[in-house]
């Protein structure tokens, strides 16, 4: 992480664990980025389905993100979560942390205010487990 940005850095992590994750939010975090660093287990991919984006996460890879967006932990090219796919698999821990939503962070990350219409994502908002489809 860039030094500049360690003053925003909050205190505290929390430790994670999953085989596996459904598509969901972390919607309870509010006004920060958050960040998750994976520290031991088999690759996975934390994969945001409305960006199309695929980030790895193996032992060693981090990412940081708006927790309001969908995201699944899943297995390398694997586009849905079936539970019955994860059931029995090799667990990855990661660390989380959270970067708080201050003018250093907002400048680093290029965030700017939300343009006029943009759907708002909250924690009232259905998403789809499987594919992370809002509905």
């Amino acid at each position: 992480m860039p030094p500049e940005l360690g003053g925003s850095l909050h205190d505290e992590f929390e430790w994670y664990a999953c085989r596996g994750a459904f598509f969901h939010n972390d919607a309870h975090y509010g006004a920060v980025l958050f960040g998750a660093w994976c520290v031991a287990g088999p690759p996975r991919e934390i994969v945001f389905a409305r960006a199309g984006l695929r980030c790895p996460a193996g032992p060693g890879d981090w990412v940081v993100f708006d927790p309001f967006e969908p995201h699944a932990v899943l297995d390398p090219g694997v586009d849905r979560y079936r539970r019955e796919h994860y059931v029995g698999a090799p667990p990855s821990l990661f660390l989380g942390f959270e970067l708080e939503l201050d003018e250093r962070v907002c400048r680093a990350f290029g965030i700017g205010p939300a343009p006029a219409g943009a759907p708002l994502l909250a924690s009232s908002v259905a998403i789809n487990a499987e594919t992370g489809a809002l509905g």
